[in-house]
């Protein structure tokens, strides 16, 4: 699956996902979720850029969360709403050219 975390925790993802809306407790807890996601791909992004891996004019906060939208829309959309006529190592090879695209600004 497109990510093991989305997977294993569909269920209470789209509950989740729902309430946001109207519970101010359940946004905080799902910021916090976003948040531990973007900054891991922050410190990937950063040694990226320490190595000339990564395009040095990206700002790294913003590009961490352009990139983990994405990539927590296309699992959502996967593997919690089943989202038919998507090939998942299709979408996978997509996915990771984008975003290595993206990152190093390579065509």
């Amino acid at each position: 699956m497109l990510a093991f975390a989305v997977v294993e925790r569909a269920p209470l993802l789209r509950v989740l996902e729902q309430v946001v809306t109207v519970n101010p407790d359940f946004l905080e807890v799902r910021l916090a979720i976003r948040e531990r996601f973007t900054s891991r791909i922050e410190a990937g992004l950063t040694a990226a850029q320490g190595r000339g891996g990564a395009d040095m004019a990206l700002d790294i906060r913003h590009a961490a969360y352009a990139l983990g939208g994405m990539v927590e829309a296309v699992a959502f959309a996967c593997d919690v709403l089943h989202q038919p006529g998507l090939d998942e190592e299709t979408v996978i090879a997509t996915r990771s050219r984008l975003w290595r695209h993206g990152v190093t600004g390579s065509r």
